[in-house]
């Protein structure tokens, strides 16, 4: 049977909403709403997966303490299939705050670094090995290289990171089969000021580049016929939260690739599950079904 599985870090979110401004150093400032939910990474993109009916599984890092309690509570009311690689006494989550104000969000986060030692990733290639398609998380790229040998498809989302660079990320770009960066990656990785150049740098990589443009929806350049489009998102009633429409976007994707659907396709549906979860507080807050997903998808094609 074939399936998706990933391996990453575990987000705890504690989202406050309804912020007229931010506040400075020294100042409180009230929110009008707030939410504790699970954040974004590799087990929101699979749960939404498990939402789409769509065969997968997930391992992350629990440890001990209550943040880790609520996350695997949380993981059992979804009815996800995962399992726990951790056994240390660190706290392995990833705990958020999210501030989100009518013009944007802004993140604190802190986690424990889990180290990848040679035991850790033998474990995880035993735990990838046999899926079909696999999510790229960095640190782990002697497991990837030997899943690529294997015929896995692998798929990275590599998120921010302040100091994300060619340089840096080109073997991670070099083994993965696609690459789903949002238009400030995109830019921040390639140096370059305009997505249709960040475009070109990147099919140096990639036959099809694929760039997420938030409501705008995803940009895409084809290497071998030069050919360039904007892909529409699907048009929604009120934008309420932005966090995890990365990972819902992601989940489309993927949903495509297991059914064998063409690139423009999988972007399509990337599109709808993107849009889907803005209108909703949190990452796993809101999402479609299987057939909402393709008739929603068959519908903003043909307008």
């Amino acid at each position: 049977m074939s399936f998706v599985a990933g391996v990453g870090v575990s987000n705890l979110d504690m989202i406050y909403t309804g912020i007229g401004r931010l506040p400075e150093e020294g100042e409180e400032v009230f929110s009008n709403d707030f939410r504790l939910c699970l954040g974004g990474g590799v087990p929101a993109t699979i749960i939404n997966l498990h939402r789409l009916g769509v065969p997968s599984k997930f391992a992350t890092f629990l440890g001990k303490n209550m943040f880790s309690r609520y996350v695997e509570e949380q993981f059992k009311q979804y009815g996800v299939s995962y399992t726990n690689l951790y056994h240390g006494d660190k706290n392995p989550i990833c705990i958020t705050t999210s501030m989100v104000t009518e013009r944007d969000r802004t993140f604190m986060s802190y986690r424990e670094e889990v180290e990848f030692d040679e035991e850790l990733q033998a474990q995880i290639f035993e735990y990838l090995k046999d899926a079909k398609i696999v999510t790229m998380h960095f640190g782990l790229y002697d497991v990837y290289k030997k899943l690529k040998e294997i015929g896995c498809t692998l798929v990275l989302d590599s998120g921010w990171d302040d100091n994300m660079s060619l340089e840096q990320y080109q073997d991670y770009l070099r083994l993965a089969d696609y690459y789903l960066p949002n238009r400030k990656e995109a830019l921040k990785i390639t140096g370059k000021s305009t997505i249709e150049e960040a475009a070109k740098v990147l099919s140096d990589f990639f036959e099809d580049v694929t760039i997420k443009l938030d409501r705008d929806g995803c940009y895409h350049f084809n290497r071998i016929d030069k050919s360039s489009r904007l892909i529409h998102t699907i048009p929604v009633k009120k934008a309420v939260d932005s966090t995890g429409a990365g990972d819902a976007f992601l989940s489309g994707f993927l949903y495509g690739l297991v059914k064998g659907e063409s690139i423009s396709k999988c972007i399509s549906y990337g599109n709808v599950m993107g849009s889907a979860c803005v209108q909703e507080v949190g990452c796993l807050g809101a999402s479609v079904s299987e057939k909402e997903l393709v008739e929603l998808s068959r519908y903003n094609e043909s307008n």
